[in-house]
């Protein structure tokens, strides 16, 4: 079975996020925080596989939670969600 936490600071976009993955396929283990903190905090306790988070959050950006959960779980495959078209700050 695939875990998979998913952080976004929209309770809609994370609900959204898990009925489409568990329409696609019953297999995934899904976690869902809004808080990066407490995120961070599970991912110390719960492998993953698969890490998706927001790129725009207000108490840390999704690149800083994805670097901090690197620290905490390097082999996991993690991704940036974003509906904004600030390429240049994906990129950095």
């Amino acid at each position: 079975m695939n875990r998979l936490l998913i952080v976004d600071d929209e309770e809609s976009i994370l609900k959204a996020l898990r009925r489409m993955l568990i329409a696609a396929n019953r297999q995934f283990s899904i976690d869902l925080f809004s808080d990066p903190e407490l995120a961070l905090e599970r991912a110390r306790h719960t492998a993953y596989d698969l890490v998706p988070a927001d790129y725009r959050m207000p108490a840390m950006s999704g690149v800083q939670f994805l670097k901090a959960f690197r620290e905490i779980q390097p082999e996991a495959v993690r991704l940036i969600l974003s509906g904004y078209a600030d390429q240049d700050g994906l990129i950095g």
